[in-house]
């Protein structure tokens, strides 16, 4: 009886918890949910899926470019990406908006995929296909994971410590480096897609990057659009804030988060905010 009771306490606060997540952070979880079976029980799916080179530009199959992050070989790469994508993603949808937020997840997925696949093509001519990663074939969330950490550490983590070391405040703008690192010491991953992602994370916060960001007038048309009524009365559906994510670059920005309580950054040292997520971790990357 005592075991059921606990059983039944743990059922309903997983609901509570996966009520509480917003629209575009809940859908993505459940896809991932549904491919990773799938990808255990037909495994061709991830030859036919992942981020492959010489398959997504030879041969122009341009939907590997969105439908190798949804691919998984094992369980613990599975949990690892999702325990680093539940991290972050609440929190970047809060204060982006669903809409936003799914169109520049998406493109940094697509970017990501872009830059690797060039990049080997690039290293397939110069030192021969045979030696460069033009054969690889990439998978899982963890790239594009790491250039949208690199976002919520420098929006939503900046002002705040990592940890303490005696009196020394260790910034958690050393995290998603970090976390690079660390990935690369377990077996298959994939450094250069590691990198690259880093590196559009970073430009996108040095405002480089910035004009891929839907702006609010345009998400106000698309959230104003017929498609979109039925999205804005759910409850977990975020509408869209007054204003754009502050970047490095920018002397003052503010913005508006759904909680209700707005986040306003006064210069490039200074981006104070009320997020709670403390914890952020990526995915691994396996190439076949």
């Amino acid at each position: 009886i005592s075991l059921l009771h606990n059983s039944m306490l743990l059922l309903t606060s997983l609901r509570a918890w996966v009520a509480s997540l917003p629209l575009v952070t809940r859908t993505t979880l459940l896809i991932h949910v549904i491919a990773f079976p799938l990808c255990i029980l037909f495994p061709p799916l991830i030859l036919h899926g992942c981020l492959q080179p010489s398959k997504a530009i030879a041969y122009f199959q341009i939907y590997r470019l969105l439908t190798y992050v949804v691919l998984y070989r094992n369980v613990i790469h599975f949990g690892v990406s999702m325990f680093g994508f539940l991290a972050i993603s609440p929190t970047l949808e809060a204060g982006l908006g669903s809409t936003r937020y799914a169109h520049l997840f998406l493109t940094m997925t697509v970017m990501v995929g872009l830059i690797y696949s060039f990049g080997a093509g690039l290293a397939s001519f110069v030192i021969g296909r045979h030696f460069s990663f033009w054969e690889v074939c990439t998978i899982g969330l963890s790239s594009p994971l790491l250039a949208m950490s690199v976002i919520y550490v420098y929006n939503f983590r900046r002002s705040t410590p990592l940890f303490t070391i005696g009196s020394f405040d260790v910034p958690a703008t050393i995290l998603p480096p970090f976390l690079m690192l660390f990935v690369e010491l377990l077996p298959t991953t994939a450094f250069w897609c590691h990198f690259g992602a880093l590196c559009l994370g970073y430009m996108f916060v040095r405002g480089v990057l910035q004009r891929i960001l839907l702006s609010t007038s345009m998400v106000n048309d698309i959230e104003s659009s017929s498609v979109f009524d039925h999205f804005k009365h759910w409850n977990i559906f975020v509408p869209c804030p007054d204003s754009l994510l502050p970047t490095t670059a920018s002397s003052s920005r503010t913005i508006s988060v759904s909680n209700p309580s707005t986040i306003t950054a006064t210069n490039n040292n200074n981006n104070s905010n009320n997020i709670i997520n403390d914890d952020i971790s990526s995915g691994e990357e396996e190439e076949s």
